[in-house]
């Protein structure tokens, strides 16, 4: 089902039949020329497309409207395209809805890059898009319905991992700011992660740590909008103490959410993990269409046992396996929490 969005200026509705009138008293010349779409002139038989609209409401398309009243329309149908009132024009409008609709569908894991583009010549449209991170792609031909012809297509796109670099998630607890991994969290990550006591409780973390390793598995960890990421723990002094990361090896095919996390010692003993295991818990549920959520922690660290049982995982298994910074064998005790479980707690 196709959603409402409500920004800070506008309300983004499915539109209906009756909503006809309203857009063709909208639609001027100095609209359609823009679109491909669009024929022109623009009759009210030309609004049949509302009808098929209505009857499929999954169709992602929206009427922009203020104070309740129509000023244009935007939509996903392959690719983003919208347009607006010539007298909406130069308000930050476009770029309002355009942002919500794209932080709507960002929002999905599975999102594939998407396209939009512009008529060479229409330069409001084309600052829109780059304000929004959409790069060009080359020209294109398309056929234009208002001009009857041909006309050139500057095609633009904006992948997963560059809307979520320009617009990263966060989350904030009592204490915690919680933000995705950047370039500049290495010197703390590797003075955290280099320290026996540390690594000696995680799994894939060898000691002594080369801060070459180091830097290639930052690369895996940068959020993009996937299923895997590492997050950084700051206090609201924006002191770094540690990290909580989460990885699905199967993008979410076989369920198999993970949860890890560690902790500066100088901060052991705080509540600080709880705080932001609960804090990301929520966070998982939230976004991603999981029904469970695992993690582990080694048979001799009570303190991460402790940290799991007080957000509600229960033990269901006890795995042998060769520690990486130990070099041995030893226990690794494997937790979830299951979705239907989260609301009793």
């Amino acid at each position: 089902m196709r959603k409402q969005i409500i920004t800070d200026r506008l309300y983004l509705r499915p539109p209906v039949i009756e909503d006809a009138h309203a857009i063709k008293s909208l639609i001027s010349y100095d609209v359609a020329q823009w679109l491909t779409r669009m024929p022109w002139p623009y009759h009210l038989s030309d609004a049949e497309w509302l009808t098929h609209v209505q009857s499929a409401p999954s169709d992602p398309i929206w009427a922009i409207t203020r104070h309740g009243q129509i000023i244009g329309m935007i939509g996903l149908d392959g690719e983003l395209g919208y347009w607006l009132a010539p007298e909406y024009h130069g308000k930050g409008y476009a770029t309002e809805a355009a942002r919500a609709v794209l932080q709507n569908y960002f929002a999905n894991p599975y999102a594939a890059p998407l396209k939009s583009g512009y008529h060479l010549g229409n330069d409001r449209s084309a600052n829109v898009l780059r304000k929004l991170g959409f790069a060009p792609n080359g020209v294109t031909m398309r056929f234009s319905c208002a001009h009857e012809a041909d006309v050139n297509l500057q095609t633009m796109l904006l992948t997963p991992e560059h809307w979520h670099a320009l617009n990263p998630v966060h989350v904030e607890t009592e204490r915690l700011l919680i933000d995705p991994v950047v370039s500049d969290d290495f010197d703390p990550l590797f003075d955290m992660l280099s320290r026996k006591d540390v690594a000696w409780q995680l799994g894939r973390w060898p000691h002594p740590l080369d801060p070459d390793l180091l830097r290639k598995r930052m690369n895996a960890m940068r959020w993009s909008g996937g299923w895997t990421a590492t997050f950084a723990l700051q206090t609201k002094s924006r002191d770094f103490i540690g990290m909580v990361g989460f990885h699905s090896p199967t993008n979410g095919e076989a369920d198999d959410m993970s949860l890890g996390y560690a902790l500066h010692p100088d901060h052991w003993g705080r509540g600080y993990m709880s705080e932001a295991v609960k804090a990301m818990i929520t966070f998982l549920f939230d976004r991603f269409p999981i029904s469970q959520i695992l993690a582990s922690a080694v048979i001799d660290n009570p303190a991460s046992q402790k940290v799991l049982i007080k957000n509600g995982f229960t033990e269901y298994d006890r795995v042998p396996f060769i520690q990486r910074s130990r070099r041995y064998e030893v226990i690794s005790l494997e937790y979830r929490l299951k979705r239907d479980h989260l609301s009793s707690l």
